[in-house]
């Protein structure tokens, strides 16, 4: 876990409990700038973007760190989040919802885990 980056970990993870009970998402520039997208659909199963986020993906994926979704159950990496990974070739941080957890998984299927509770860091961000 890079700590450098808790006031990012603690945006996303409001943005994702204010979305509950629907998955939300988004991705973090290089700047450490947040994008959010709503989903196009409303669904508590999975995050379906629009076609704006696949094109920023696709054409700002160098000024990308990493795209980010939420779980609202589920602390298991889906094959649809390892498939993104693959095919657009950027790490992915999923938070879980109901753990207050994070997983994550690297350009390099380097995949890890942290628990992460805003209440317990403050309000601010």
């Amino acid at each position: 876990m890079n700590t450098e980056h808790n006031f990012l970990y603690t945006k996303i993870a409001k943005y994702c409990h204010r979305n509950d009970p629907f998955e939300a998402g988004g991705y973090v520039n290089k700047n450490f700038d947040i994008k959010y997208f709503e989903p196009l659909e409303l669904n508590s199963n999975f995050f379906v973007p629009g076609p704006d986020f696949y094109l920023d993906i696709i054409n700002k994926k160098d000024d990308i760190l990493f795209c980010f979704h939420s779980h609202l159950f589920s602390d298991e990496l889906s094959e649809s989040d390892l498939n993104f990974v693959e095919v657009y070739d950027l790490p992915i941080l999923v938070y879980v919802l109901d753990k207050h957890k994070f997983l994550s998984v690297n350009n390099k299927n380097e995949r890890d885990s942290f628990l992460w509770n805003f209440e317990e860091v403050g309000q601010g961000a």
